[in-house]
């Protein structure tokens, strides 16, 4: 009887204890609403399940969005640097205005930062 787990005799004098305390009328009222009460917990549970499943989506969906634009950035750093390189090997700023006016990029009255960054966005809109 007190071995740990609750056998049908212990029901059955819990179940007894319970008529007594309530009524033969109250007994059903008790089961109805607690049975409401235990839906009603369940649903509240998988409704936070759910959503936490979604944060979970949306955050990771997000890192991998800021991964991306990082890397994206990276490589136009880089690119931008390259080209400043080519630049200043050949001494002017007429290669990397071929290479703007190659790409369809206005080049009168630019700078050379200016030329860089449309002929990085030129490049960045090929890629996709």
């Amino acid at each position: 009887m007190f071995g740990g787990t609750i056998g049908g005799g212990e029901f059955l004098l819990i179940g007894l204890a319970i008529l007594l305390l309530f009524g033969a009328t109250k007994v059903p009222e008790l089961a109805r609403s607690l049975g409401k009460s235990i839906g009603e917990f369940k649903k509240a549970q998988r409704k936070a399940e759910f959503e936490l499943n979604q944060l979970t989506k949306l955050e990771t969906s997000d890192s991998s969005k800021n991964e991306k634009e990082n890397s994206e950035r990276s490589e136009a750093s880089t690119f931008a640097t390259k080209a400043r390189m080519v630049g200043e090997q050949i001494g002017d700023q007429s290669k990397i205005q071929k290479m703007a006016e190659d790409l369809g990029i206005e080049t009168k009255d630019k700078t050379e930062e200016e030329l860089l960054d449309e002929i990085q966005k030129k490049i960045k809109e090929k890629k996709y």
